[in-house]
């Protein structure tokens, strides 16, 4: 129950977009297979073992021991920008973390490094 909550908070994400330009041809809105790959750190700088990461062009996936992430997603060539977001919940006591880098086409290859995501802690929530 926790885990569906915490991937809510991801897809809610107002900065959470792939911008694509919409006046393509059917031709030109091919996708290309990309692998994104990066670290999440806690705000005190330790690896985030467990954090959720997700992508504006979908899929998700959760960091290792390490805070090392592989996500393969497919992009659409037209994007102008891919949106990659890491939360991590710490429960009550620690609250919610959050973290995000956006990456743009001209990076974007088979494989993308995202490099660091260092995850700020986010601002309690109250009804």
């Amino acid at each position: 129950m926790q885990f569906a909550l915490v991937l809510a908070l991801v897809s809610v994400t107002p900065f959470a977009q792939v911008r694509v330009r919409t006046d393509l041809r059917p031709a030109e809105r091919a996708i290309a297979s990309t692998v994104f790959s990066g670290r999440v750190l806690t705000p005190r700088g330790l690896p985030a073992r467990a954090a959720v990461v997700a992508t504006s062009a979908g899929g998700e996936t959760v960091t290792g021991d390490d805070g090392s992430f592989v996500l393969a997603v497919d992009v659409p060539l037209a994007a102008e920008l891919v949106e990659v977001t890491a939360v991590l919940d710490g429960g009550a006591a620690l609250g919610t973390s959050t973290a995000s880098a956006r990456v743009l086409p001209a990076a974007l290859a088979p494989t993308t490094s995202v490099g660091t995501l260092q995850l700020v802690q986010s601002p309690a929530c109250a009804p």
